[in-house]
């Protein structure tokens, strides 16, 4: 069924609200620089919003400058990252695009964005190593979180599962699908659920849809149901089928057993002693025409 324009956003309101109430209402933590902001995006991708705010906090309390960061062993900044439950794996792409911003500006800073125009910023970042390819679409919302929507994997894995964006949407589709459904000021809630809920619950691989509070507004989970139900109808089907199946043979096989009765030893003697006589009686008969 194909969604009305106030439809989609009736239901992207209650997605937001939904979400909010099971995973908490989310927002930037105080930016100190655009590389910070930057970084708390790679560990939140990695870490639940609370572990990613502590994470960024113990790197602010524990080092001089994210150049330090930078310039730490894998081991250390994967350290750090494990004391807030944070997989030390993430240290990996944290160091590589730290050292990617190095290496293209030869200082530590991404101050210089703020005056850029958005695709001058998509431009810079597809130039430096290690940086994700929604990494400019984050920074830009950073910037002027009414500018857009940046678009994740997650983001439009889920808004494609809840039926609101077709399941081979282009990322400027779906941003501008967001975009022309809810309220700029809106922009960052729903981006900080929509992380939440892919990362926890609406998984890429085997998604825990028993557990999804988006059941009801689920277009994949709804077409899953059916299918489930298809499968069980059939299998009932089958059931009944052989059933009534079963049920024929034997009865077939009654009426067979039926037709063959037992003969008594005594009935039987007698038609033994009944087909001799007519034998004797037609052989006589022969012998005297022949006389």
């Amino acid at each position: 069924m194909r969604l009305t324009v106030a439809e989609k956003t009736k239901r992207l309101r209650k997605i937001i609200s939904s979400l909010e109430k099971r995973y908490g209402r989310g927002n930037f933590p105080e930016r100190n620089s655009f590389v910070e902001q930057l970084v708390f995006y790679y560990i939140f991708y990695h870490a639940n919003l609370s572990g990613a705010r502590k994470a960024l906090k113990s790197f602010r309390d524990n080092y001089v400058d994210w150049n330090e960061v930078r310039v730490s062993s894998l081991g250390e900044i994967g350290a750090t990252l494990q004391n807030h439950s944070i997989t030390p794996e993430a240290a990996v792409p944290i160091k590589e695009v730290l050292n990617g911003i190095f290496s293209t500006q030869n200082r530590m800073s991404l101050d210089f964005l703020a005056d850029e125009e958005p695709e001058e910023v998509v431009r810079f970042f597809q130039g430096v190593p290690g940086a994700r390819w929604d990494c400019a679409r984050f920074l830009i919302s950073t910037l002027a979180s009414d500018k857009e929507f940046p678009v994740t994997e997650h983001a439009k894995r889920v808004l494609g599962r809840l039926g609101l964006a077709g399941p081979a949407a282009k990322n400027h589709e779906t941003r501008s699908l967001v975009t022309g459904l809810i309220q700029p000021k809106d922009y960052m809630r729903l981006f900080f659920a929509l992380i939440e809920h892919g990362k926890r619950t609406c998984l890429a691989v085997e998604p825990l849809c028993e557990k999804c509070d988006l059941q009801p507004l689920c277009a994949y989970r709804q077409e899953e149901l059916k299918r489930l139900a298809r499968g069980k109808g059939k299998k009932t089907a089958g059931k009944a089928g052989k059933k009534k199946a079963a049920a024929k043979k034997k009865k077939k096989t009654k009426a067979q057993k039926k037709r063959r009765k037992p003969v008594d030893r005594k009935t039987l003697l007698r038609k033994k002693r009944r087909e001799r006589a007519r034998q004797r009686r037609k052989s006589a008969k022969a012998s005297k025409a022949r006389h």
